[in-house]
């Protein structure tokens, strides 16, 4: 069984950033000296990072769930655990503030394997995010029956027992 989540990977946010400092100070010092090709190169950077930001929202990440393993599926990593390796599986709810002081509601699942390594992986729990919902401030919680990870949840809980 296949379940799509929205887990966003914090690798590729902290690159984000990085380029863009790169690109800001980069930019000044070419300024200065007049040397266009490092401000060339810093932003085809920032460029080739906010595609791969975009594409990585919109494939979204994979968990596919079999009798004997669980796969992960994110962007460029695929992660196979098997189903003997998980000690204990949690879920969590937690709020995260956004500009605007906008609250997003996520979910947050934890796989405890038996070598003591965890695995987390976090999706959205908000209906009707959005450009209409952030800037209206209005989107509301679902319950958890209707989240992705939480379907992912149950019924890798059934196959564990």
């Amino acid at each position: 069984m296949a379940f799509k989540i929205k887990h966003e990977k914090l690798s590729i946010l902290i690159f984000l950033i990085v380029s863009f400092l790169l690109l800001s100070v980069l930019s000044f010092f070419s300024v200065v000296e007049e040397k266009y090709l490092f401000l060339f190169f810093s932003l085809i950077l920032q460029l080739l990072l906010i595609f791969l930001f975009i594409i990585e929202q919109t494939t979204r990440t994979v968990i596919y769930v079999d009798d004997e393993t669980v796969t992960i599926k994110h962007l460029f990593v695929k992660k196979r655990l098997d189903i003997r390796q998980i000690s204990n599986i949690q879920t969590e709810r937690y709020k995260r503030r956004h500009k605007n002081h906008f609250k997003e509601c996520r979910m947050r699942m934890t796989i405890s394997l038996n070598n003591g390594k965890k695995v987390m992986l976090n999706d959205t729990a908000m209906k009707g995010i959005g450009t209409v919902g952030v800037l209206t401030l209005s989107s509301a919680e679902l319950p958890d029956e209707e989240i992705e990870l939480y379907k992912a949840y149950q019924f890798m809980i059934t196959k564990l027992n």
